[in-house]
């Protein structure tokens, strides 16, 4: 959970230390067998329900919240994280590909409990030295006082 300056929550995201990982049950039966083989499961934790509210898409606020997130992320200690975004919200794709993923698959998902239908999605791994690279990155921004420069990526949300 992420909150404003005030209290008032407005972000936050899953962290999944052991399966079943959702994102992998949508990839569709045809293709499930090779992406399991690749992945090594002690090593892996998933980040899914990342949300951050529309009120508080400040600059700023937006890098309060992946700061905290990356370091959260970072501190479980695995060296694999898995994540699925939806194609066509925006600008989160773009903000994604920034991490340098491995693709395991894109295209339509399962429809899984929660879900109103199926969706494109795309589901990745990305390794810990890449998250920490990009939390380097907005530190020295930050600390630069350069906010404005990382704002596209900050300010997309999820």
């Amino acid at each position: 959970m992420f909150l404003d300056p005030g209290g008032v929550t407005c972000g936050g995201a899953m962290i999944v230390l052991k399966p079943p990982f959702r994102s992998l049950e949508s990839i569709p039966a045809e293709a499930a067998g090779q992406t399991d083989e690749a992945l090594d499961f002690t090593s892996l934790a998933e980040i899914n329900g990342v949300w951050l509210s529309q009120q508080t898409r400040t600059t700023y606020l937006s890098y309060c919240f992946w700061r905290l997130l990356l370091k959260s992320i970072l501190a479980t200690g695995r060296q694999q994280f898995l994540f699925t975004y939806a194609h066509g919200k925006g600008e989160m794709p773009a903000a994604y590909l920034l991490t340098k993923p491995r693709i395991l698959f894109s295209g339509r998902t399962k429809r899984l409990p929660g879900m109103k239908a199926p969706a494109e999605e795309t589901i990745a791994v990305v390794d810990s030295k890449t998250l920490a690279d990009l939390l380097a990155v907005l530190d020295h921004h930050c600390a630069d006082d350069s906010l404005s420069s990382v704002s596209g990526f900050l300010s997309a949300g999820a």
